[in-house]
């Protein structure tokens, strides 16, 4: 009978589970859907930084996998996952670089919500995983870019597709933690390294959580261990860990570290401030986030049963750290920004706008749990008031087995369509904003540098048809604007030879352009603006290769 009762329950166990993994993928399967709809007649990305990406895919597909995709001579400086497996991906099939760029991301960022509910349904169970993935598909980013959103979104950018590896690794931590098997410890650190080759916000998240778990669990273990080696367990993994982390991304810190030994020259890009990360804007960005008032009641509920939880503490404590890190490095922001106002400066790693990305992300499952946790609390009061409900009879169903879950889900259809208009209203399924789809102008500039030119070949571009052309194009530049520029290169003394170089240019003065261009290698000047001025001051030493409308391309004949 016993045996007959389990078998019961293992059945509506797995049918209940089967249900709620259908409706997940449903949702998934219509966040996808707009993601095609939007990619499909579009062969170039709208985001500028996948431009910056693109060129540093072809300078890896054309062979010089550690050069910089800008600078003649220098090294590549911002994470290389993602240009690798496009180039790869380019490679294999033949599809221009740009085109896996637009194309790719609508299916490999499908991993970042399928993690995310694999992991919750892990840690805090599959309904309350249910309304977190809701939440994290379409409701959280609803307003604001999805680079800072902390959901799926259709394009290939870092941030996007990391997410999912920072999600198997927080599984896999997890076995370490609860577990303790070594084989674990080797694939959180394969996981942390491709973490940190693919974005270097997550991979420092990611290692302060972990640091913060280790100490903790070494000084549990020296409490209540006896052998020495159990009590330097802790330690002796997390050493491996960050070891077999440190060799995977060897590829990265490779150049960063071996040949830059992270002396950073232009801190531009790492200074960068979002402006509703703003001090100034401070109370504005707190109101956009308290704005949404019901869903910061389902999120302050969701935060305080957290903290509350006594089952699966270990889980608890590495949701309830992804949290506390995340808003610490917004906080550490706002502390820069005040030091900088009295004078004081500070080297800023990493902009903060990326944590906020992971803030978000952790607002869809403080929802998601606070959502269940409403739920369970209308079951509660309905079984309370039992003998009233019996005596109405329309209010009956509220006695059923399932009301919980029934709640549950009549909640989550009712804030889809309250949601719906500002989901469709998202930049990401909106219509594309960069020109490069409609300027075919700018098209054949690109088509005729890839088929004209060398990869070594170095151009004088103004700073737009730099990262939108020439840089695509996987050549380089003399110098783009600061917050594009390599991090460990010298940043003002470039853009002050690369506007010496155009005056020299309109001027006709060969000898001052001769000077600064041996010393760029600069074999080419692409204009559109100055094409005119260039023309009329007639330079014997520029040729004119290529023209369509305003923009045209001179070769250097010095």
């Amino acid at each position: 009978m016993n045996s007959l009762l389990k078998r019961k329950h293992s059945i509506r166990w797995k049918s209940e589970a089967f249900f709620v993994d259908l409706i997940v993928a449903v949702m998934i399967g219509y966040a996808f859907i707009q993601g095609i709809r939007l990619i499909h007649p579009l062969e170039w990305p709208y985001e500028e930084d996948l431009y910056r990406n693109i060129g540093h895919a072809q300078t890896i597909l054309d062979g010089d996998y550690f050069a910089d995709d800008l600078y003649l001579g220098e090294k590549q400086w911002y994470n290389s996952l993602v240009p690798t497996i496009v180039a790869g991906a380019s490679w294999i099939s033949g599809v221009p670089v740009y085109t896996v760029y637009t194309k790719l991301g609508v299916y490999l960022n499908l991993l970042a919500p399928i993690f995310f509910y694999i992991l919750l349904v892990r840690f805090i169970g599959r309904w309350a995983a249910l309304a977190s993935t809701f939440a994290f598909l379409f409701i959280i980013a609803n307003g604001i870019p999805s680079w800072i959103g902390g959901t799926y979104a259709p394009w290939l950018l870092p941030v996007l597709f990391v997410q999912a590896l920072v999600y198997m690794a927080l599984l896999a931590y997890n076995n370490v933690l609860q577990i303790g098997e070594w084989k674990w410890v080797f694939i959180v650190g394969i996981l942390l390294g491709l973490v940190f080759m693919g974005h270097t916000a997550p991979a420092v998240l990611l290692g302060i959580l972990m640091t913060v778990l280790t100490l903790q669990q070494t000084i549990t273990g020296w409490k209540h261990e006896t052998s020495l080696a159990k009590k330097l367990r802790p330690l002796l993994q997390f050493g491996l860990l960050l070891l077999v982390a440190f060799i995977a991304s060897t590829p990265y810190h490779y150049t960063i570290l071996g040949h830059y030994r992270l002396k950073i020259l232009n801190p531009a890009p790492c200074n960068w401030v979002y402006e509703p990360l703003l001090l100034s804007n401070l109370g504005n960005f707190i109101n956009q986030i308290l704005s949404r008032r019901l869903l910061m009641l389902f999120i302050i509920i969701g935060l305080g049963g957290l903290i509350l939880r006594r089952e699966k503490r270990t889980e608890r404590n590495i949701l309830l750290l992804w949290l506390v890190v995340a808003c610490g490095w917004i906080v550490h922001n706002y502390i820069w920004q005040m030091l900088r106002q009295r004078g004081i400066e500070t080297l800023r790693m990493l902009p903060a706008y990326h944590f906020v990305f992971y803030f978000h992300a952790a607002e869809a499952f403080l929802f998601g749990y606070g959502a269940v946790t409403v739920c369970r609390w209308f079951s509660k009061l309905a079984q309370h008031g039992r003998g009233m409900i019996q005596r109405l009879r329309f209010c009956k169903f509220l006695l059923h087995p399932r009301v919980q879950q029934i709640a549950l889900l009549v909640l989550l259809a009712v804030t889809f369509v309250k949601v719906y208009p500002s989901y469709k209203a998202r930049d990401d399924y909106r219509e594309f904003r960069v020109v490069m789809n409609e300027r075919s102008d700018w098209q054949e500039a690109y088509s005729w540098i890839r088929e004209n030119t060398q990869p070594t070949d170095v151009f004088l571009a103004p700073d737009y048809l730099a990262r939108f052309i020439v840089g695509p194009a996987g050549r380089k530049v003399v110098a783009v604007r600061a917050v594009f520029s390599n991090t460990y290169v010298e940043w003002a003394q470039r853009w002050a030879d690369h506007e010496a170089l155009f005056e020299y240019s309109k001027q006709g003065n060969e000898d001052g352009f001769q000077k600064l261009a041996a010393k760029y290698h600069v074999t080419h000047v692409i204009t559109f603006d100055q094409s005119q001025d260039i023309d009329d001051a007639a330079p014997t030493f520029l040729e004119k290769s290529f023209q369509q409308d305003k923009l045209s391309i001179y070769r250097y004949t010095g």
